[in-house]
């Protein structure tokens, strides 16, 4: 198995796109600012060259498995949802992306 750095699964652009979609689908949100606050985060460190901090990282993978549980695919892609397309991608890409965390984490 691969031993995943958290800044393969971490990067900036992969927490941007996961905003993106949040922002579209559940606007205002605690997610929103949790992204946010990461990439301060990224920010800070990268300038520092040093590691991402374990406790966010763990941050972002309990709201990950908690918008899973609490926002399960047919509460955000009913045909009538006029995000429905882009609330499909967002959980698709949570799902995976949660999966990869968990997989770093054991």
């Amino acid at each position: 198995m691969r031993a995943y750095a958290m800044s393969d699964l971490l990067t900036p652009d992969r927490v941007q796109t996961m905003l993106g979609l949040c922002n579209k689908v559940w606007p205002g949100g605690k997610v929103q600012r949790l992204c946010r606050d990461y990439l301060t985060l990224w920010d800070r460190n990268k300038e520092l060259e040093t590691e991402i901090d374990d406790l966010s990282f763990d941050g972002l993978l309990r709201v990950a498995e908690r918008l899973l549980r609490f926002y399960p695919e047919d509460s955000i892609v009913s045909s009538s949802h006029p995000n429905a397309d882009i609330g499909a991608r967002f959980t698709d890409s949570l799902r995976r992306w949660t999966d990869e965390c968990r997989k770093a984490v054991r």
